[in-house]
């Protein structure tokens, strides 16, 4: 990656974990977490939630840093206070498993609790809470040692992914199902304008000399897709576009024939499937097809029948829509 690639992978990942909570917001920090310790060749563990609350979000087993994590749904008036609390008794459960019942290697040597402020700042701790705790729990464990206890927010995240290679950065972004949505900011939205024009030409010399066949896609049949994708509902508008759906192989042939344009099937394939995988959490069945034809549509408004046939050709062949 260069360095601006670099920072764009970061940001995204960043703003994409401010707007967690809760056990989102964990799960995504300990990828973070898991990933670069990895690439340092150390172990980053979760401890299994099944087996109750163990106030251990994530370890790191060579060193003994523990980490506990908070995010909650809204950062409210009270979430300084709500924090401190979450602080208390998380990190005096974690002594006590750790300093008194030999846990998890009976000593810590590192604890950071992880805060989703959400683009603000920490609350100020202006009576030295964390450190009073630290020595409160340091008296009650007599003969035991803690090390560093911080409570840090997403800027200590971003330190981390900042010094990650490019593998585990990559890594992060997969597991995170981000990676799309990195390549969708990198695509040249005039590459994709261009070939969606060329679509929309093909499509009219269709309605002029009548319909090409359409590619015969045999993997699963298309009724069967529609159904498995829940968009039995939009059968009618499929049988329309099928018989013109070559259109879109017309257009890439054409293309391949420029050297310029070269790309532009690939980099708008690309834009629909980042779409795809960008909006499949929370969308699915009509809502979802529609959404990613409306995003292609948006960069070439005046083609919509065109965006609407590139989004049918990626589904036929199966490329990002459920089939089976």
């Amino acid at each position: 990656m260069s360095p601006e690639e670099k920072q764009s992978a970061i940001d995204l990942i960043i703003s994409s974990l401010r707007g967690k909570s809760g056990m989102n917001y964990q799960k995504g920090a300990d990828i973070i977490l898991g990933e670069y310790y990895r690439s340092q060749g150390l172990t980053f563990e979760v401890p299994d939630p099944l087996g109750g609350d163990h106030k251990n979000d994530g370890w790191v087993v060579e060193s003994g840093t523990f980490f506990q994590v908070y995010s909650p749904r809204e950062v409210k008036s009270s979430f300084a206070s709500e924090t401190r609390k979450k602080f208390d008794d998380d990190f005096g459960g974690l002594c006590d498993l750790v300093l008194s019942k030999g846990q998890w290697g009976g000593a810590i040597n590192k604890f950071y609790m992880i805060v989703n402020t959400r683009d603000g700042s920490l609350p100020p701790d202006y009576d030295r809470h964390y450190e009073s705790a630290k020595k409160a729990e340091l008296e009650a464990h007599q003969g035991k040692a803690i090390g560093d206890v911080k409570v840090v927010n997403d800027n200590f995240l971003k330190d981390i992914l900042l010094e990650c290679g490019d593998s585990a950065l990559e890594a992060t972004l997969t597991k995170l199902d981000l990676y799309g949505c990195l390549a969708a900011e990198k695509i040249s939205s005039a590459d994709i304008v261009r070939f969606v024009g060329r679509v929309s030409a093909k499509i009219s010399d269709g309605f002029l000399q009548g319909p090409a066949p359409a590619p015969d896609f045999t993997r699963v049949p298309p009724d069967k897709k529609l159904d498995i994708n829940k968009l039995g509902g939009y059968q009618a508008r499929f049988d329309q576009i099928y018989p013109y759906i070559g259109a879109v192989d017309k257009a890439n042939e054409e293309c391949n024939e420029d050297i310029a344009s070269a790309s532009g099937f690939q980099r708008t394939k690309d834009f629909v499937i980042a779409s795809y995988r960008k909006n499949s959490a929370a969308m699915s069945g009509i809502d979802l097809y529609q959404k990613v034809r409306d995003d292609l549509t948006g960069l070439y408004p005046t083609g919509k029948t065109a965006a609407e046939m590139v989004v049918a050709y990626v589904f036929d062949k199966c490329d990002i829509f459920k089939k089976e």
